[in-house]
C-alpha cells in the first residue's frame, strides 16, 4: 500500500511538472482611459516618424501578473510622462526564490 502511494505521488508530481501554459500579448487592445499609444516590440521595429527619448521605463508584476496588464502599464506610464510610444519592448522575468516575477521594459519615445 505504502509503495502505491508512493507512485502515486511521484505520478501525480511528474505530471504537474509536465505542464506548459500559453500566453499572447494583444497588441491592439483599446484602453479607455489613455489615447493610443504605439508599442514597436524589438529594435528592428522603429517608427517611421522622427522622435526624441524621453525615458526608460519598466514595470513588474507579482507572480501570476499577466503580460497584457504588465503593457498596459507601462502605455500608463508612457501616456503619464508625456510620450506618444514605447520602443524596444522586451518581455522578462526577474530571478526570484521559487520562480520569476514577470517584467516589461521598454524606451518612451515623443514624436517632433
Amino acid at each position: 500500500m505504502r509503495t502505491c502511494v508512493i507512485y502515486l505521488a511521484l505520478y501525480i508530481l511528474l505530471t504537474l511538472c509536465a505542464c506548459t501554459s500559453t500566453q499572447h500579448v494583444a497588441l491592439d487592445f483599446s484602453d479607455k482611459k489613455s489615447p493610443k499609444i504605439e508599442i514597436f516590440l524589438s529594435e528592428v521595429q522603429k517608427p517611421v516618424k522622427e522622435y526624441e527619448v524621453i525615458s526608460y521605463a519598466e514595470t513588474s508584476g507579482a507572480i501570476f501578473t499577466n503580460k497584457n496588464n504588465l503593457l498596459r502599464a507601462l502605455k500608463r506610464k508612457a501616456v503619464e510622462l508625456g510620450g506618444d510610444a514605447v520602443i524596444n519592448v522586451r518581455f522578462f522575468y526577474i530571478p526570484h526564490t521559487f520562480s520569476g516575477l514577470p517584467a516589461v521594459e521598454g524606451v518612451i519615445i515623443k514624436y517632433k
